[in-house]
């Protein structure tokens, strides 16, 4: 959404804001409207989004950005150590986990199961060769030498 328009830049983009050709400041995700000074630029004026109510802005340089579009953090889960080199997978290895890799076959593989099509011709100059016989069919037929 449009925040401000504007002719020159009197207020620059913020945080989750972006600036158009037109130097008009608009929403990259939806929030609250903050208006600010930076400390870095203490000339300029920012239009940023603060994308919860308690949201100060500006952040410091160093802060962990928040994340857009309505993502929550997902805690992290621990890592299934591998297995030995060498060491044979279960069945119950190659199924899908709660959304994790399946094993699937190489493509090579997968291409060696497919049944081979035979192509009909393999000559790249068929198309012109066949033009050629329907215009001298024609002009045979209309007498055209």
């Amino acid at each position: 959404m449009i925040i401000y328009r504007q002719r020159g830049t009197v207020w620059y983009p913020g945080e989750n804001a972006g600036i158009g050709r037109d130097h008009t400041i608009f929403a990259m995700s939806p929030g609250i409207v903050r208006y600010y000074k930076d400390p870095a630029h203490p000339k300029r004026q920012f239009i940023g989004i603060a994308l919860t109510e308690s949201q100060k802005l500006p952040k410091s340089p160093n802060a962990a950005r928040v994340r857009r579009l309505g993502r929550i953090e997902v805690p992290l889960e621990e890592v299934p150590e591998k297995l030995p080199f060498g060491t044979p997978l279960q069945r119950s290895d190659l199924e899908a986990k709660d959304g994790f890799y399946v094993y699937r076959p190489p493509n090579w593989k997968i291409g060696r199961t497919m049944p081979r099509v035979e192509v009909k011709n393999n000559n790249p100059f068929a198309r012109w060769q066949k033009k050629g016989k329907r215009a001298a069919n024609y002009r045979r037929r209309k007498g055209i030498a």
